[in-house]
């Protein structure tokens, strides 16, 4: 079997027929069957993209979409908070519909949006990620998730000339100050976030804020971004996960990211020193022992994870048509190789943001995509469908449902729907739902506060009160 480019297909990468992609990837996934893909632990994940912008902008509607995100302006920046997923699968969809949205909803002359996270001035801005935990302490997650989130660069990075004109993995990493981190702004930023805000009912669920990732345009890379931290929260709520420290996580951060031989060795307690590449090992291995054979979509995922890493053990470069820094490297190696710029040199640094464009037409990762030089797992339909249609398995189902009602006076949260309740109607109040009322004005609140819930046995109910 040949690939596009030419080269013969390993018969061991998982992105060939029988995979998920061939299964999944191939056909027009619909309202009903994009939740029904079978994944059998589900766990809210979503993302949150702050993107760079050139020119002058405004947003043309917002917050909350008919497809159940959120779009507003945060610290200067457009940023788009994909709706609740509950599957790695959806979670990617959600995140690409996002690259649509911004470039339809932000408008201005000449406006150029970027989905990276560090300008040519050096200033970086956000790409974090949502999961929901069931309640537990933070102390635990910390120390059994730390040695993944500083490792997982070695996939999920977005590729970065750095300052000194040299490449790196990661384009967060050179801005992360501390191991742990309170805040999400200012220069106070982390490898592992604190902020504790469950954005549904806090006697069941925490969420865990990722704040160190990079935005990520290639669709395996986000998958296995979404999908193997997915497995770690699995592991650890299971309680399968061994205490594992390892010294120095920021040192080895930086590090980690400069390291493009992935042969670099950091000390981990109890365990001696251990390759960027080992330390993904052992949370690889404690999850196929796990959870192989549980579901398609797990067993994808442990299927791409374990090829990535033994790729970059024996071969990194074997993955340009699925790591955004591998692919990136591609392009920018071969420019340099065509005209014998160095790192340094303007052009070559316009490679590296033009990169992140999400103009179709014009963005370079999407003019290798219709060249057919990078792999793909979702199609553009399903994309489009994600535009505007929210996931039908989670609580964003209904606030996209609420979103698009015709109610004069409505207000919208990620934790609840409210609109204004017509003079002489009535409610049947709940546990769900309530009647409130304030300066002579009667208003009815749904709460949405669990996130796996679809609330379907609510559709209507506002335009019969209304």
């Amino acid at each position: 079997m040949t690939r596009k480019n030419g080269r013969k297909k390993d018969l061991k990468n998982p992105s060939g027929e029988g995979s998920l992609v061939g299964k999944i990837g191939g056909a027009v996934i619909g309202a009903s069957e994009m939740a029904s893909v079978k994944y059998s632990r589900r766990r809210i994940m979503g993302s949150e993209q702050e993107y760079g912008v050139m020119g002058n902008w405004f947003i043309r509607d917002g917050p909350f979409l008919s497809n159940g995100s959120l779009l507003r302006i945060d610290c200067m920046h457009p940023e788009y908070a994909s709706a609740e997923a509950s599957n790695p699968l959806d979670a990617v969809i959600y995140d690409k519909a996002g690259e649509r949205i911004v470039q339809t909803k932000i408008k201005g002359v000449g406006v150029r949006l970027f989905k990276n996270n560090r300008d040519l001035e050096g200033n970086s801005f956000a790409s974090h990620e949502s999961y929901s935990l069931n309640r537990r302490s933070f102390n635990s997650i910390i120390s059994a998730t730390l040695p993944f989130f500083t490792s997982r660069i070695i996939f999920a990075g977005s590729g970065f000339i750095n300052n000194w004109g040299k490449y790196e993995l990661s384009q967060k990493a050179g801005v992360t100050r501390e191991e742990v981190c309170e805040r999400t702004i200012g220069d106070a930023k982390g490898i592992f976030n604190l902020r504790n805000e469950p954005l549904a009912n806090p006697s069941k669920y925490m969420r865990l804020h990722v704040v160190s990732g990079d935005g990520n345009m290639s669709e395996p890379a986000l998958f296995l971004k979404f999908g193997t931290t997915g497995l770690v929260l699995d592991l650890f709520e299971d309680k399968k996960l061994k205490p594992f420290k390892l010294e120095n996580a920021l040192d080895a951060f930086h590090d980690i990211s400069n390291d493009l031989s992935f042969k670099n060795r950091y000390v981990v307690r109890e365990k001696g020193e251990m390759t960027a590449v080992e330390i993904q090992r052992v949370y690889q291995e404690a999850a196929e022992k796990s959870y192989r054979g549980r579901d398609e979509m797990t067993d994808d995922i442990l299927d791409r994870w374990k090829f990535v890493l033994d790729s970059l053990d024996e071969n990194p470069m074997v993955l340009d048509r699925w790591m955004d820094w591998a692919i990136k490297k591609r392009l920018i190696d071969s420019y340099i190789e065509k005209t014998g710029k160095s790192l340094r040199n303007t052009s070559v640094r316009n490679i590296d943001l033009q990169y992140h464009e999400v103009n179709r037409e014009k963005g370079l990762f999407y003019k290798l995509q219709d060249s057919e030089m990078v792999d793909r797992l979702v199609t553009d339909k399903q994309i489009e469908y994600a535009v505007e249609n929210p996931p039908q398995d989670t609580r964003a189902r209904f606030r996209g449902l609420f979103s698009k009602s015709d109610l004069k006076q409505k207000w919208i949260s990620w934790e609840s729907v409210s609109y204004r309740l017509e003079e002489g109607r009535k409610v049947e109040e709940s546990n769900t739902i309530e009647r409130r009322y304030c300066e002579g004005v009667y208003s009815v609140l749904i709460k949405l506060d669990d996130p796996l819930r679809d609330y379907r046995e609510l559709d209507g109910i506002f335009e019969k009160n209304g």
